[in-house]
């Protein structure tokens, strides 16, 4: 079973985000984003605002409460996406937000024929006393594991994802969420921007603890 990433993504919560402010030209000038990247895709509205480049898979979102900076396209090395950089030049243009937690999140994907049974034999013991009478078809697990001034969340599920021809393939669905609060003092920014600097460390704890629980080769 080999373990392929399908996204990868940062946010970065806060008592107040200023949607409007989100804006291909607003991160062009303020030098977020590589200059060679060009929007294909822009909805501005109080609410909330979103740029998408769809060449690289990059999708830049901003509500009230959050900024996400999502890679759809990672690659093989996930480690190095751009997301967390983008992520930290974007709240050092805006230094006086008051900032609260930062989610460094990885979805992945395993192919496997039927993905229901495997995840079931692997994490649901045999007890006759009920499953005589109830027998599972299906199984979902969350796990909530500590990190150092955080916690990683991590969902396995059987699920299915669409190829680039539209053909659907089935297997093992897990989401790892390593999120961390921040303090309510001043120095809100320099601590997010200080998690967004370890994504690859976090990543490596993410897609090891992946590989242990569901059982994924490396």
């Amino acid at each position: 079973m080999r373990l392929k990433f399908l996204n990868t993504s940062t946010v970065v919560a806060a008592q107040e985000h200023n949607p409007t402010i989100l804006h291909p030209a607003f991160l062009e000038s303020r030098k977020i984003i590589p200059p060679e990247w060009v929007a294909s895709g822009v909805i501005c509205t109080p609410p909330v605002a979103v740029v998408k480049y769809n060449e690289n898979g990059f999708v830049i979102t901003v509500d009230g409460g959050k900024l996400q900076v999502v890679d759809n396209n990672p690659g093989e090395h996930p480690e190095n996406s751009l997301a967390p950089q983008v992520a930290s030049k974007y709240i050092s243009e805006l230094p006086h937000v008051r900032y609260t937690a930062v989610g460094l999140n990885f979805a992945g994907f395993v192919e496997i024929d039927g993905p229901e049974r495997r995840v079931l034999e692997r994490f649901l013991k045999p007890d006759p006393s009920w499953q005589s009478r109830f027998s599972p078809k299906a199984v979902g697990l969350k796990f909530v594991f500590p990190l150092t001034n955080g916690f990683l969340h991590l969902s396995v599920d059987a699920g299915s994802v669409q190829r680039e021809n539209d053909e659907k393939m089935s297997g093992i669905l897990v989401n790892a969420n390593c999120h961390f609060d921040l303090s309510n003092g001043g120095a809100s920014l320099d601590q997010a921007k200080n998690i967004l600097a370890q994504f690859a460390e976090t990543y490596d704890i993410a897609q090891g603890c992946i590989r242990s629980v569901a059982g994924v080769e490396n």
